[in-house]
């Protein structure tokens, strides 16, 4: 477990000021998500196949080389984040 003390010059409480920035990460990572997942549906829909099954087939299957890079990156890209979000969901303030 890391932990982080924070301190501040001002009187002014840290803690909502905390709580609102992952608020705000979050949601910005939740979007991100929304935003990759549509891409992979692109790609789905385009050549009627399911990304894990891409994924799983990606060096017998015909597609536009530059696109299936893109296809993979946008997998990779949506791994990455939920990992973060992840790791962002098990933050707790203490005190």
């Amino acid at each position: 477990m890391n932990q982080v003390i924070l301190t501040s010059t001002t009187n002014q409480p840290i803690k909502p000021l905390i709580k609102s920035a992952l608020v705000l990460e979050k949601k910005e990572l939740l979007t991100a998500i929304f935003k990759t997942k549509q891409n992979l549906l692109n790609f789905e829909k385009k050549y009627n196949l399911t990304t894990t099954k891409f994924i799983s087939h990606q060096n017998s299957i015909k597609i536009v080389e530059m696109e299936a890079i893109e296809w993979s990156g946008e997998h990779e890209t949506l791994n990455l984040l939920r990992q973060k979000l992840s790791n962002l969901e098990e933050i707790r303030i203490c005190k």
